[in-house]
């Protein structure tokens, strides 16, 4: 009997052009032990050092791939302002049809 498919998730790391790549493996790592947990295919990992978020690009991977998912590290990491955060999951969600994880969120 095969295993059950795994669902598609891409994660999208903006990263403090500072960082060591010790810091940035580490964070890789994270987001790879994230999608295990979740039964997911990790099969794209974006690091992007730029102050924008290329939520555009990133819509088209998720696209391109097939992905359900997009791992973030938290919505306060990449949005600055409540609207930009709307607008972020309006895209992945109804744009994309992709779920939202944030990573790093802190548990409720």
């Amino acid at each position: 009997m095969s295993a059950p498919c795994k669902q598609v998730a891409i994660a999208y790391i903006p990263l403090d052009p500072e960082a060591s790549a010790a810091q940035v493996a580490a964070q890789e790592q994270q987001f790879r032990d994230y999608a295990d947990e979740h039964g997911l295919d990790l099969c794209q990992i974006e690091l992007h050092t730029g102050d924008d978020l290329p939520l555009g690009r990133l819509v088209r991977l998720l696209h391109g791939h097939g992905a359900e998912h997009l791992l973030v590290p938290s919505m306060k990491s990449i949005a600055n302002h409540p609207i930009a955060e709307l607008v972020i999951r309006e895209a992945v969600t109804l744009d994309a049809r992709a779920e939202l994880h944030e990573v790093c969120a802190p548990k409720s």
